[in-house]
Parts: C-alpha cells; sequence; structure tokens
C-alpha cells in the first residue's frame, strides 16, 4: 500500500513536470520559430536588396555603355556623313506633312529641297539605312522648320510599322534648345513613340543651324540591359523585372509588354519608389524589393516566394527542436524519478508517523533525514507531537479537576434551591401586605380627590359671582357717568335757552323801533302826498311815490307785529323749557347720588368676595397636594408589590435554575468520566 503511494507521488510528479516542461517547449518552439522566420525573412529581405543593388549597378553600367556606344555611333555617323559629300540647299520646294510627335497636330510645310551628294535627302533613306546596318541602332537626318526639327529621312518606326518621315520634335523639347545652343545632346530622350539612348549633333549650311543628325537605340531593344536583368537568379523561382512610370512591364519573363497598373502591389510600387512589399500570389506570400532606376524612369525589382527560403529551413528547425524536445523529456525524467524517490522515502517517514498519531501514540519522535522542505515538515510533525502529548496531559490534570468540581457544584444548587424557597415564602408575604395598603391609599387617594373636586367646584362658583360684581361695578359706573353727563348737558341746554330768550328779548327790541321808523315813515308819507296835492299836476309823480312807501310802512308795521308776536311766544316756550330743564337736572341729580351709594357698595361686596376665591382657591391647592402625595404613595405602594413579585417570580427562576445547574452539574461528571477514559488511550511520554 505505502509503495503505491509512494509510486502515485512521483508518478503525479512526473507528470506534472513533464507537462510543465512540454508546455514550455512547445511555446518556446513556436517563440523560436517565430524568431527565426522573422530573422529568416530579414535576411532573405537583405540578400535579395543585395541582388537588387547588384542588378542596379549592372543596369547602370549596361546603360553607361549603351551610351558610351551611342556617343561613338555620332561620331561615326558625322564621318560618314561629311566624308560622302557636302549638304547643298537649292531654291526647289518639297511640301510634306508635319506632325508633332507629342501632341500628333498635323501642319502643312514647305521645304527647300536639301541635296547630300547630289543627291535629294528628303524621302531617300539609302544614308540612314546604311548607318543601321553599320552601326545597328536608328539614324535619322532633321530639317529646321518654325515648329521645330522635322524628320526628313529616317529609319525610327511608328507602330504600324512605316517610317517615321515626316514627324517632328517641337521647339520645346529639351533636345531642340540644347541642339540651337550649337551643342551636341547625349542621353535618354523621347522618340515618336518610345525612349531612346540618344545622340543629336546641329547640321549647319553657312554657320546656320539647319539641321540635326540623330543615332539611338531604344531602351527596351537593348540585349545587354535585357540580358543583365534576366540572368540573374534568385532562388528556384524568383526574378528580376523592371516597370515604366505608368506601370508598364519593360522587362518580364511572362509580362513584358503588358500592362501591370492594376495590380495593387505596383500601384504602391509606383507610389513609393522604393523599399518592400509582400503580398498574397496565388496562395503564397511573394516578397518583392524594389527600387527606382532613375535614368530611364524604371522601378527595378526583385521578386521570390517566400517559402523557398524559409520552409526548408523551419522545417530542418522544427526537426531539431523536436529531437531537442525528446532528449529533455527523457533527461528531466530520469532527474525527476531519482528525485521522487528520494522525496517519497522522507515523505514515506512522515506519513508512517502521521498513521501512529492516528493511533494515539505520542512517544515516538521522526529522524530529521533532509534539510528541504519535507525536513522542515518532520520537524515540525515532532513539535506538533510534543505539543499535543504535552495538550494531552493538561488535559487529563483538568478532567480530574472537573469531576470534583462537577461534584461540589451539585451540593452547592441543593443548598441555592432550598433558599429560593424560603425566598419565596417570605416575599410572598411582604406581598400580600404591600398589596392591603396599596388598597388603602387607593380609598384614601379617592376621597382626597373628590373633596379637591369639590373646593374646585365652589372656587368656580366664587370666580362667577366676583366676575358678576365686577360686571355690576362696572355698569353702576358707567350709569354714574352717564348721569354726570346727562346734568352736565342740561346745564349747558339751559344756558342756550336762556340766551335764546335774551336774544328774543333784544330782537323785540329791534322790532318795536323798525314800528316806530314805520309810522315816521307813514307820517311823512302822509305829509308828501298833501304837499303833492298842492303842488297840482306837477306833483302827481311825487304823490305815487309817497303812496308807495306808505304802503310799504304798512307793510314792515304789520310785519313787526307779526313777528313781535312770535318772539313773545318764544319767550314765553323758553321759560317753560327751562324751568322743565331745572326739574330734570334735580332729578338726575338725586339719581347720581344714588348710584354713587350702589358703586360703593358693589366694590366692598368684589373686594370681599375676591378675598373669599383666594381662600377657596389656597384650600384647594392644598387639597390637590394632599392628593398628589396620596397617590404618589400608592404608586409607590403598587412598584413595592409589583418589586416583591417579580421577587418572587426570581425566587421561583432562581429554584429553577438550580435544578438545571444540578442536572447539568450531574452531566458534567458524567462527561469529565467519559474524557477520562477516552483520554486513558493517549500514549504520552510521562517525564
Amino acid at each position: 500500500m505505502l509503495f503505491k503511494f509512494r509510486r502515485k507521488i512521483s508518478n503525479k510528479l512526473i507528470a506534472v513536470t513533464l507537462g510543465v516542461l512540454i508546455v514550455v517547449f512547445v511555446a518556446l518552439n513556436g517563440f523560436i520559430q517565430y524568431s527565426v522566420k522573422e530573422n529568416l525573412r530579414q535576411v532573405v529581405e537583405k540578400e535579395l536588396n543585395a541582388e537588387l543593388q547588384t542588378a542596379w549597378h549592372i543596369l547602370e553600367a549596361v546603360r553607361t555603355s549603351a551610351q558610351k556606344k551611342v556617343n561613338s555611333d555620332l561620331n561615326v555617323a558625322h564621318y560618314l556623313f561629311y566624308k560622302s559629300g557636302t549638304l547643298e540647299a537649292t531654291e526647289e520646294i518639297i511640301s510634306m506633312q508635319a506632325i508633332n510627335q507629342i501632341t500628333k497636330e498635323v501642319t502643312e510645310v514647305n521645304l527647300n529641297q536639301w541635296l547630300h551628294n547630289g543627291q535629294q535627302v528628303q524621302n531617300h533613306f539609302e544614308f540612314v539605312d546604311r548607318l543601321r546596318s553599320i552601326l545597328g541602332g536608328t539614324a535619322t537626318i532633321f530639317q529646321r522648320i518654325d515648329q521645330g526639327f522635322l524628320r526628313v529621312s529616317t529609319n525610327v518606326m511608328k507602330l504600324d510599322g512605316s517610317r517615321a518621315v515626316g514627324t517632328y520634335i517641337p521647339n520645346e523639347s529639351p533636345v531642340i534648345q540644347t541642339i540651337l545652343k550649337g551643342e551636341t545632346f547625349r542621353g535618354r530622350a523621347f522618340v515618336v513613340n518610345d525612349w531612346y539612348l540618344t545622340a543629336y549633333e546641329p547640321i549647319t549650311i553657312e554657320d546656320e543651324i539647319v539641321g540635326i543628325l540623330y543615332v539611338g537605340v531604344k531602351e527596351k531593344n537593348l540585349k545587354a540591359l535585357k540580358n543583365a536583368i534576366t540572368s540573374i537568379v534568385v532562388g528556384k523561382t524568383g526574378f528580376l523585372f523592371s516597370i515604366d512610370k505608368e506601370g508598364n512591364y519593360i522587362i518580364h519573363p511572362e509580362k513584358e509588354g503588358q500592362e501591370g497598373s492594376g495590380y495593387p502591389h505596383i500601384q504602391e510600387m509606383l507610389s513609393r519608389k522604393n523599399g518592400s512589399i509582400s503580398y498574397d500570389g496565388k496562395g503564397t506570400q511573394v516578397l518583392t524589393i524594389f527600387m527606382e532606376f532613375a535614368p530611364f524612369e524604371w522601378i527595378l525589382a526583385i521578386e521570390a516566394y517566400e517559402n523557398e527560403f524559409v520552409d526548408e529551413f523551419m522545417a530542418n528547425i522544427r526537426t531539431h527542436l523536436l529531437w531537442l524536445l525528446f532528449a529533455a523529456i527523457l533527461l528531466f525524467a530520469g532527474v525527476l524519478f531519482m528525485f521522487s524517490r528520494s522525496m517519497t522515502r522522507s515523505i514515506f517517514s512522515v506519513v508512517s508517523r502521521l498513521r501512529e498519531l492516528a493511533e494515539g501514540d505520542l512517544t515516538r519522535i521522526v529522524k530529521r533525514k533532509t534539510d528541504d522542505e519535507i525536513g522542515i515538515m518532520t520537524t515540525d510533525l515532532n513539535a506538533v507531537t510534543k505539543n499535543l502529548s504535552a495538550i494531552i496531559g493538561e488535559i487529563n490534570e483538568i478532567t480530574s479537576t472537573l469531576e470534583g468540581t462537577s461534584t461540589e457544584l451539585t451540593g452547592i444548587s441543593d443548598d441555592i434551591a432550598k433558599n429560593a424557597k424560603q425566598n419565596a415564602v417570605k416575599s410572598g408575604n411582604v406581598c400580600e401586605a404591600a398589596e392591603e395598603m396599596s388598597s388603602n391609599m387607593t380609598s384614601v387617594a379617592s376621597a382626597t380627590n373628590q373633596a379637591s373636586g369639590n373646593i374646585e367646584t365652589v372656587a368656580a362658583s366664587s370666580q362667577e359671582l366676583t366676575a358678576s360684581i365686577g360686571e355690576v361695578v362696572t355698569t353702576v359706573a358707567q350709569a354714574k357717568t352717564r348721569t354726570e353727563n346727562v346734568v352736565e348737558v342740561a346745564g349747558r341746554v339751559a344756558s342756550n335757552i336762556n340766551a335764546l330768550s335774551a336774544e328774543a328779548e333784544a330782537i323785540g327790541t329791534v322790532t318795536e323801533t323798525i314800528s316806530n321808523f314805520s309810522d315816521k315813515i307813514d307820517l311823512l308819507a302822509l305829509n308828501a302826498t298833501i304837499e303833492a296835492a298842492h303842488a297840482g299836476q306837477a306833483g302827481k309823480g311825487f304823490a305815487v311815490v309817497a303812496s308807495e312807501i306808505k304802503e310799504l310802512a304798512n307793510q314792515t308795521v304789520a310785519s313787526t307785529t307779526d313777528i313781535g308776536k312770535k318772539l313773545k311766544g318764544i319767550q314765553n316756550s323758553t321759560g317753560i323749557a327751562v324751568s322743565g330743564i331745572e326739574e330734570v337736572a334735580e332729578l338726575v341729580e338725586g339719581i347720581n347720588e344714588i348710584v354713587t351709594l350702589v358703586n360703593n357698595s358693589m366694590v366692598q361686596q368684589r373686594t370681599a368676595t375676591e378675598s373669599i376665591t383666594e381662600n377657596i382657591n389656597q384650600a384647594s391647592l392644598g387639597l390637590k397636594e394632599t392628593y398628589i402625595n396620596v397617590d404618589q404613595t400608592t404608586q409607590f405602594a403598587e412598584n413595592v408589590v409589583k418589586e416583591i413579585s417579580e421577587v418572587s417570580q426570581t425566587a421561583s427562576k432562581v429554584n429553577l435554575t438550580t435544578a438545571k445547574i444540578k442536572k447539568n452539574a450531574q452531566h458534567l461528571h458524567e462527561v469529565s468520566i467519559q474524557l477520562k477514559d477516552k483520554m486513558s488511550r493517549f500514549k504520552i511520554d510521562e517525564t
């Protein structure tokens, strides 16, 4: 069984370690392959870039060599042109169509006939074809026109295969600008419909530039150039190619002369000019390195499949890594097996000691054999054994003490129960007495409360009586004030009436005076009438006036007599009124004296009533205080009854608790005996 345990632990250790090792190696293998692949791609890119640089330099060398040959061809053409005869311009006019080689614009022009060695130059090609047979390139003789220089004899072909006679180079061309300066142009130039390596030399007649002698070779037709590019081999299927600035394939194993601007990688090459790109080519990544060849305005590129360089190398790396992984697994498996055997032996000794501990043997100590974690575990196990042995010894001592303590606790609980019963009986007696006292105090409180209520009723009635007397006193005072006002008003009325009587008498005097004046006026009117009668006719008008005055005097007398009568009546009435008002004033004075006596009596009555009310209120307050004291005493008595009841209940609970304590003490005694029996199964070192 123990052997199976050891084998199981070792197998687990080996399995876990090998699993971790395999995971690490797999991750490491992936990382190494990725890193190697990236580094290898960079190496391949550098190698391809080096090949491209080589091709660029070869292309430049071929271009330089070709340009030198063109320059040499121009020397040969110059020698043959001037050695074979002289150039003459006649008066004969030749009409030709002039076509701009850039814009294709057509113009009719008139030219002077040219003769070279007695033969017409225009539309005759013997000399230029002879140059091609000797030099292998193209040759042209130009004649100057207003628009530029016109090809009058050439072996340069148009796209339809005909000679490019009648096409001209416009004056804006860099070639023409150089020629017009009297200089020779050497280099790359656009000829009719393509780019050539060229050499142009001015032709003069009598020191006047009248034409151009040209030799050149088409760039894409340079065999040395093609051979230089196609001779470079990259891997198994890699190759070099070139495109022009429009994206057309100039040199390519399969697509030469085709348009390539529709391909995304070609567009990127045209945009960037220099660099590298990787794109998917029929399921395989294609690596392209490219750079600009400025002399021809080309993009020179080298292209290769990445898997040709990477796959085989990566397959070798994977094989070596797998063998390395296999060897490492074997090595680690052997080391782990030896290590697991050593480790499981130490674990076995610890397990054996743990089983002895499980059986209760605390006397043996495991010997420490190693200084690793298992050795530390062994030391800790020995410490646990010692501590456990000490704890069990202490538990045995405590068990013995517990057994004696539980016996004593049983006796104590019996005594507590006995005392609790006695306390319960005594508290019951006290409770009955307190209840009787509480009942008596309740009766006293009820009687006191009733008396207090009666006194409060009397106090309320006396307060109402005091209030009523106060109202009567107030009313009497108001009546006294009013009678005094009446007396005062009556006096003022009597004075006013007396004044009225005096005024009436004064008016009577005035009316008597008016009456006397009226009598005198009447007498004067009578005298005036008599005098008017004596005057005759002259005194008629005066007599009329005197008659009117007399009549007015009579009316005045009548009015004053009537006023006198009425004044007499007013005087008589005012006399009677004054007498009546004086009698009223005397009566009011008598009433005022009576009201004053009543008011004084009611004030004395109110004072006495207020004193009675105050005494009754004090008596009511005394009874209230007595009631409050009696009520508090009653509450105290009820609290005493309640407390004594609680004491009785507590005594009953104590009695029940002591019974439980006794029961628990008995149970504790039984548990201590059982614990002592179980502790006896452990073997401990008594020393």
